[in-house]
């Protein structure tokens, strides 16, 4: 059986624990193994081993209440020549086991136990599942016996003659414990021999040793190791790319600023032309222009540049191809950068505002078939959910019959029978 014994929570109750039973005290054995961790990462077998024992030295040394881990038990075990048997509880209630002992150690330790000369003591750690360690001490297995009575001695009761309680079981501690780093241990080559037999009572006494650590890499390292094309095989890439280059070598800086105009005079409240060019050293402007006009002027001058951009759409390639292409370019130089903002730029916005909302262009119609109201713009007139159309046509012929049809729809469907009955 083993009894729980508490060690002080310090930052040093790992050192504590290992040091219970010897004369030096856990801030002491704190700085052999620093030292020791300093000394020897170097001679360790591998790069990952080597680096591991420097950052643990470096961790403990950077701050006295930082305290040790499976880098420093396994240092520890080496450093003495001692195992070292890790005990923590998991969230189901089970009682885990791992040796934390340095493979050479271990090697050493068979060795001995084949021999019949396996009298080293092992000390066995009791980890709470998050930030602490206590000890655990063997507890006397048989009470003393009883002195004999005397003749004349009274014959003891029942609760005196009961033997005391067992110790209660160590407290649960938080869930896990921390994962042990992969680490120069006889868990960490288990892929590549099979666990070593049993160890003695003590070791068993609490529960069957825990699964064996794979020895593999780490979510991480598979991620940083994930190799990358050179290039890009995805055939949108080819599109994304083909618009970066041509909105960096053709387009202009500000593409939303007039040809003319500067960025730095965008406060001084000039008129800007309704409509203009973003190409460089291209000048065309209307004052008072559309979209259409822009896009028109755009397919005529500088389509042979659109065109080696377009021909990585999709195919069929859309009708609209070469201006998706002009407004894609110029919304990449845009977001390069912060919007341009300024009193010139909102006069413009305030008088293209104006024109699409004045006269006709804003308009509240009502369908023919349903009766439900839907707003019509003209700028957008072809994406809108409306639009006019007229509903009868000029006769297609002299035919009698349907010159007759055509005046009865004129006279259910006249302006004049619509206001005479509505």
């Amino acid at each position: 059986m083993l009894t729980l014994k508490k060690m002080t929570g310090d930052g040093n109750c790992l050192f504590h624990a290992l040091a219970h039973g010897s004369e030096e005290n856990g801030v002491h054995l704190r700085a052999l193994i620093i030292q020791y961790l300093e000394d020897n990462a170097a001679s360790q077998e591998n790069e990952e081993q080597v680096e591991a024992w420097y950052q643990e030295a470096e961790y403990l040394q950077s701050n006295a209440s930082h305290w040790g881990g499976d880098t420093a038990i396994i240092a520890f075990t080496l450093m003495r020549q001692q195992r070292v048997i890790l005990h923590w509880r998991t969230d189901d209630g089970h009682i885990q086991t791992s040796e934390r002992t340095h493979t050479e150690v271990q090697d050493t330790a068979e060795r001995f136990r084949h021999a019949g000369q396996d009298n080293a003591e092992i000390i066995h750690l009791w980890y709470n599942g998050r930030d602490h360690y206590d000890l655990l001490v063997p507890s006397q297995e048989q009470p003393p016996a009883p002195a004999p009575r005397a003749a004349n001695q009274p014959q003891p009761t029942h609760d005196e003659a009961s033997p005391p309680p067992p110790p209660p079981p160590p407290p649960p501690p938080h869930p896990e414990p921390r994962p042990p780093k992969r680490r120069k241990t006889a868990a960490s080559r288990a892929q590549s021999k099979q666990q070593a037999p049993a160890q003695g009572a003590e070791e068993t006494s609490e529960a069957a040793p825990a699964p064996p650590v794979e020895d593999g890499p780490t979510l991480l390292e598979e991620l940083t190791s994930m190799p990358v094309a050179a290039k890009a095989t995805h055939p949108r890439r080819k599109l994304e790319d083909a618009l970066t280059r041509f909105a960096n070598t053709h387009l202009r800086a500000q593409p939303l600023i007039p040809p003319e105009a500067k960025a730095e005079n965008v406060d001084s409240g000039e008129a800007w032309p309704q409509v203009f060019c973003a190409f460089r050293g291209c000048t065309w402007s209307l004052p008072s222009g559309t979209e259409k006009r822009l896009h028109q002027h755009v397919k005529d001058a500088h389509a042979p540049e659109l065109g080696l951009v377009a021909q990585h759409l999709p195919r069929p390639m859309p009708a609209d191809a070469l201006t998706s292409v002009y407004n894609e370019a110029i919304a990449l130089r845009c977001r390069e950068a912060a919007p341009v903002a300024g009193s010139s730029r909102d006069r413009s916005a305030l008088r293209s505002f104006a024109e699409a909302t004045s006269k006709d262009n804003v308009e509240s119609l009502i369908c023919f078939s349903c009766a439900c109201i839907h707003p019509r713009v003209a700028d957008t007139a072809a994406s809108g959910r409306i639009d006019w159309h007229r509903l009868i046509q000029s006769p297609a012929s002299n035919d009698g019959s349907h010159a007759e049809s055509t005046e009865s729809l004129h006279e259910l469907l006249s302006m004049d029978r619509y206001l005479e009955r509505y």
